[in-house]
């Protein structure tokens, strides 16, 4: 298979884990555990991962220059960016935070152009609005009557849609360079010493044993799909994709959302849902869109 539709498989892949992690992760916060315990959590048990992983199949090493970016990229990309999207989502509605991520591909070509990674093209521009404007119609449409009024929240996920594009643009260099299990060990190893001392009361207050199964199977899918899978697929992506690209696939997590929202009876189809879809997937191709 062609390395770019695989890549663009595996951004489709992470767009769908996104779009029910927002659903799925407020099954746990705040009855079981804590935004701070599972952020913990995730970093530990990532890293005992990713560890035996690159033990056993890699055993690559970063180079002394590479330090630096690979510090700062693991505070965006893992220390604020998982704090600050969990804490958000404790605060204020699924549907809220997926509104606020859409602006994620504007902050991602932005930046880009700006640390010129990327050469700026009007079908860019058009394809980000399009998206844009096809996400927030289909989000302002939906079954959900209360969109405002959670601000601290909202203002959280705009932290970290703002981290999230920034990391996409900045590891793409590492990315490049090294193993996708490399650049990933590295991030949480360094993200979970800044982690782990703020979080460590909150993981160990937490009640593990009166998890049920529908708890545990939420906790599993936050662990497994929404942080080893989506960034291990996000990692290797930029291999072969602009970081405007995969970030324009922030887009598709409101349709997982409406999706949700129709399937437990709180929205309805419609023909303007339809049309809004249409604009969505229409600003992701134009801005993937390559002549050849």
């Amino acid at each position: 298979m062609n390395n770019s539709i695989k890549a663009h498989g595996m951004l489709f892949t992470t767009a769908l884990i996104g779009g029910l992690n927002f659903t799925i992760s407020k099954l746990l916060m705040p009855e079981y555990a804590t935004p701070l315990a599972i952020v913990t959590s995730r970093g530990i048990i990532t890293i005992l991962f990713f560890g035996l992983i690159h033990y056993f199949f890699i055993k690559e090493k970063i180079q002394k220059k590479d330090y630096g970016r690979i510090s700062l990229v693991s505070l965006l990309g893992v220390v604020i960016n998982q704090l600050s999207f969990y804490e958000g989502l404790n605060l204020t509605k699924p549907i809220n935070a997926s509104l606020v991520m859409t602006i994620t591909p504007l902050f991602v070509l932005l930046l880009s152009l700006s640390l010129k990674k990327e050469k700026f093209t009007i079908l860019k521009l058009i394809g980000i609005i399009i998206g844009m404007i096809g996400s927030i119609l289909l989000l302002l449409n939906s079954g959900s009557k209360n969109l405002t009024g959670f601000l601290n929240g909202d203002l959280l996920i705009l932290i970290n849609a703002i981290c999230w594009a920034s990391y996409l643009v900045l590891v793409k260099p590492l990315a490049l360079k090294y193993h996708p299990i490399t650049i990933l060990l590295w991030m949480f190893s360094i993200g979970i010493l800044f982690i782990f001392p703020i979080g460590y009361q909150d993981f160990m207050k937490t009640q593990w044993g009166q998890f049920t199964t529908t708890t545990w199977l939420a906790f599993g899918f936050v662990v497994l799909f929404a942080t080893v899978i989506s960034y291990t697929f996000n990692t290797f992506v930029l291999k072969y994709v602009n970081p405007s690209t995969a970030g324009s696939y922030t887009y598709l997590q409101p349709i997982i959302a409406s999706i949700i929202a129709i399937a437990w009876g709180v929205d309805n189809f419609s023909i303007e849902k339809m049309s809004y879809l249409i604009l969505i997937l229409s600003g992701v191709y134009i801005i993937s869109y390559k002549k050849n």
